[in-house]
């Protein structure tokens, strides 16, 4: 079972416990920790959405999904683990077009092109504001590092010397930062829901035809979460 799949069976889970809790007594103790079980669409930005030059990811629109655990040190301030997982796919078409513009001796090239994916591992610091019994706005810096999985590409070339070839992406490991702000409303005192936005970049260095290029990739992302605290 994929990392997907998982979380959406994490999510669904918690959302039927969120729907059967409205109407139960809440608790008015305190609570310390609390889980965020977060699903949405990300998209790439400066280099790792280019599709011209050395370095350019060819990143298309994808999804992240990601698990906050976080532990109340004061009434406002916490600190935060986080687990995230990205995936974008690629432009074949415009790489296609990026390898004829670059080898003008080409007559067609084909273009068969794998997605980025993305697991990270952060600590955050995180900080809230009530805006009403009900509502609150909560916002978080976290560092720590990511493993970046390259998107494999597969090309077939048709010129006078053609030729068939699979490259894979490789695995590197860098560091990490995001920042996330989000909108949360508290059903009860124990569970909530709420709509994020985030920023998340790291920076990794791939040998690509023997040259080491560095791949800028950043995002943001937007989506919902649903919280649980206990």
């Amino acid at each position: 079972m994929n990392i997907k799949k998982i979380l959406f069976i994490m999510l669904c889970i918690c959302s039927t416990n969120v729907l059967m809790a409205q109407d139960e007594v809440s608790d008015d103790s305190e609570k310390k920790f609390e889980i965020r079980l977060s699903n949405g669409a990300t998209f790439p930005l400066g280099d790792f959405k280019s599709t011209e030059g050395v370095g350019s990811g060819y990143a298309k629109n994808g999804y992240k999904a990601a698990i906050d655990i976080s532990y109340k040190l004061a009434n406002n301030f916490g600190v935060a683990f986080i687990v995230n997982y990205n995936t974008q796919g690629t432009d074949a078409t415009k790489k296609a077009e990026g390898y004829l513009h670059s080898n003008p001796s080409y007559s067609s090239v084909s273009v068969e092109s794998g997605s980025y994916s993305v697991l990270s591992f952060l600590i955050a610091p995180e900080y809230s504001v009530d805006l009403s019994d009900k509502f609150y706005v909560q916002g978080q810096l976290g560092l720590g590092f990511a493993n970046v999985q390259g998107a494999e590409e597969h090309i077939a070339v048709s010129s006078p010397s053609p030729y068939e070839e699979t490259r894979t992406g490789g695995s590197q490991n860098s560091f990490a930062y995001q920042g996330k702000v989000s909108l949360n409303y508290k059903i009860n005192n124990t569970f909530g829901l709420g709509f994020y936005s985030s920023y998340f970049a790291t920076n990794s260095k791939f040998t690509i035809e023997g040259i080491d290029v560095e791949q800028k990739i950043n995002t943001v992302s937007t989506g919902i979460q649903l919280i649980c605290n206990f």
